[in-house]
């Protein structure tokens, strides 16, 4: 039998795993103990083993059970797990994710043989830590990852090959919201019968698959959309019930959100299959573990348009995510909505996403859009399905017709110190949307005289501030031999493979230097005080309420969560900030200047090491 490639669609609530078998055009997903969807979801047992999948999502509420992990994938963030017997555990994203694959491929049915060569998916948006950390994941399960390719992607090459007899190359937006991640891309896909010779390059015969544009939001997704729902219910149910204090929430918020996550679907089910919204409402429990009588307990009513009013703020994000997309970098300008839209991913099962949608199309071209609303099949299997279908391509690229080109989805640079604003800037060398694989170099002259190393940190994100993006690592370009200011020079090579890691060489002569990468599988969790753990969960925990409020609530909110005022001004100014900044990155920052507020510490953080100046040279 044929050597089998698998697609492992690796979903922030739910995964999938898909095979194309020998003979076939299209792929299959294969049901793991009897269900296609595996919740992402890992619970941590007493004994040092794992429950992974249904039994766990129905435990979620519970203290050790890790889902929504995938969020902080290539981040420093540490679950601490609250075992049964009392004790704790910590785990990292990627720990769970190894888990959860673990899961997956153990429990594929034998017909299938042993799942081996696979290719795993990961959103459009994600950067070059998160990808080396999704990787990284499948690894330790035992896989040999052939490539990490972005979910639009995927779900665009099943739509492409499940519509083979569509004219030529067409243009569509794939709009990806899962659990916790929200993914735009534009696509040009189709199956070209023949060779084509065109302005901008050759189309091979065959399905070609090109990415214009990308955007997204990494911390945006159903799950915020369950946030905003469990906020706008802690409100009422404060306005009715007084004595109901913020502790009682914090406790029990993952017991709400679970019951909140019910109701939701139960009525926006229903809005679908056309009952009149006038008619719909819930009751939500409050929990008191001294009522066991269900008569006697207290509830709040929410109706249909409170789901309503908590769902257009999570939508108004999107829209921000579709409009970046668009978004010409020279010239600032939006380009139009491609004539097609294609939905993936179980938010967008949402009627009233589908709604606003299609209000945001008439808007801007008075006109209807050609909304692809696949089957529910679609939305939650697609983009496994299209990693299979590479993952074939990619162990058999002889007998494939698939062709595939990527972009770079966040440009890449290295910091300065830059004197007109007082602050290290990114100089940026691979632009964003830039075909993959790419490769740029730069080269550098010392600065003054006798200068034996120059030190480039390397980032990646959109802000032209530094602190706004990603840290990747440091390349320290050592042993300059002693010569006046300018006199010598050192390269600085940039590579991004098809997989969207990123590799950086510093050359001086026929020295080679490779760049020092931060860690991205999670520090370890004894090297954490006390204090800083306290500090990293009450921010946090702020930063969560921060999201969601308005903004006259904004600073007493936080006030309640012991940070108020202590956030620095930058993050006060612009909650849009939040979304650019790197999560774990804004952790650690953050608790470094509490820290300092409970040390009652002077010093100045503002004093950094200067760089090179903005004025290099590219050869």
């Amino acid at each position: 039998m044929k050597r089998l490639a698998f697609g492992i669609d690796l979903g922030t609530t739910n995964s999938c795993i898909a095979v194309q078998l020998p003979g076939r055009e299209s792929s299959t997903v294969i049901p793991v103990l009897g269900s296609k969807i595996i919740p992402s979801c890992v619970k941590y047992n007493t004994d040092g083993t794992t429950t992974v999948g249904h039994t766990a999502y129905l435990q979620r509420h519970k203290d050790d059970v890790v889902y929504s992990a995938k969020r902080f994938m290539g981040t420093n963030k540490i679950f601490e797990v609250k075992l049964e017997d009392g004790t704790t555990k910590s785990v990292t994203p990627v720990d769970v994710a190894t888990e959860v694959l673990k899961h997956i491929v153990t429990h594929v049915p034998p017909t299938y043989g042993k799942v081996e060569d696979v290719v795993i998916t990961v959103p459009a948006y994600f950067n070059s830590e998160q990808r080396k950390a999704t990787a990284e994941a499948g690894k330790r399960a035992g896989l040999n990852v052939l490539r990490i390719i972005n979910e639009p992607t995927a779900a665009a090459l099943t739509y492409g090959v499940n519509h083979k007899n569509e004219s030529n190359i067409i243009r569509s937006m794939i709009i990806d919201v899962g659990g916790g991640t929200t993914d735009i891309t534009i696509m040009e896909f189709g199956y070209v019968p023949k060779v084509h010779s065109m302005l901008n390059g050759i189309i091979e015969k065959g399905y070609n698959f090109k990415t214009v544009s990308t955007g997204g939001d990494n911390f945006l997704g159903g799950d915020d959309f369950d946030k905003n729902i469990f906020e706008l219910f802690k409100k009422e149910a404060i306005q009715c019930f007084p004595d109901l204090t913020p502790e009682h929430f914090e406790e029990n918020e993952k017991v709400y959100i679970k019951e909140l996550e019910v109701l939701k679907k139960n009525l926006l089910g229903q809005v679908a299959m056309g009952v009149s919204p006038d008619a719909l409402a819930a009751q939500v429990v409050i929990y008191d573990e001294n009522v066991d009588d269900r008569l006697k307990a207290r509830y709040v009513t929410l109706t249909i348009n409170d789901f309503v009013d908590a769902f257009y703020p999570f939508f108004g994000n999107i829209k921000e995510c579709i409009n970046e997309c668009r978004r010409n970098p020279e010239t600032d300008e939006l380009s139009e909505m491609p004539d097609k839209c294609i939905l993936v991913g179980g938010s967008t099962k949402n009627p009233f996403f589908n709604l606003l949608l299609k209000q945001m199309y008439n808007e801007e071209m008075g006109d209807d859009i050609d909304l692809i609303i696949p089957s529910n099949e679609f939305a939650d299997e697609s983009v496994a399905q299209g990693a299979a279908l590479y993952a074939s391509a990619c162990l058999n690229p002889e007998e494939s017709s698939i062709r595939i080109k990527e972009v770079n989805p966040i440009p890449v640079g290295v910091g300065y110190w830059d004197n007109t604003f007082q602050e290290e800037r990114m100089a940026i060398i691979v632009n964003k949307d830039e075909i993959l694989p790419v490769s740029h170099s730069k080269y550098y002259e010392t600065l003054y005289d006798n200068q034996e190393t120059i030190n480039f940190p390397i980032y990646q994100g959109t802000s032209p501030s530094v602190r706004f993006n990603t840290l990747l690592g440091n390349l320290e370009i050592k042993d300059i031999e002693p010569a006046p200011a300018g006199k010598e020079v050192v390269g600085v090579n940039f590579f991004i493979d098809i997989n969207g890691i990123i590799s950086v060489e510093g050359i001086y002569k026929d020295k080679k230097y490779s760049l020092t990468l931060d860690s991205v599988l999670g520090v370890d969790a004894k090297s954490i005080s006390p204090m800083d753990k306290l500090l990293l969960q009450r921010v946090e925990k702020a930063l969560e309420y921060y999201n969601y409020i308005e903004d006259e609530a904004k600073i007493s909110i936080l006030q309640n969560y012991g940070v108020g005022d202590k956030l620095p001004d930058f993050v006060l100014a612009d909650t849009k900030l939040i979304n650019e900044y790197h999560i774990s990155k804004i952790q650690s920052q953050l608790a470094e200047d509490l820290a300092d507020i409970e040390e009652s510490s002077s010093s100045d953080s503002s004093d950094e090491t200067s760089l090179f100046t903005s004025g290099d040279s590219d050869v």
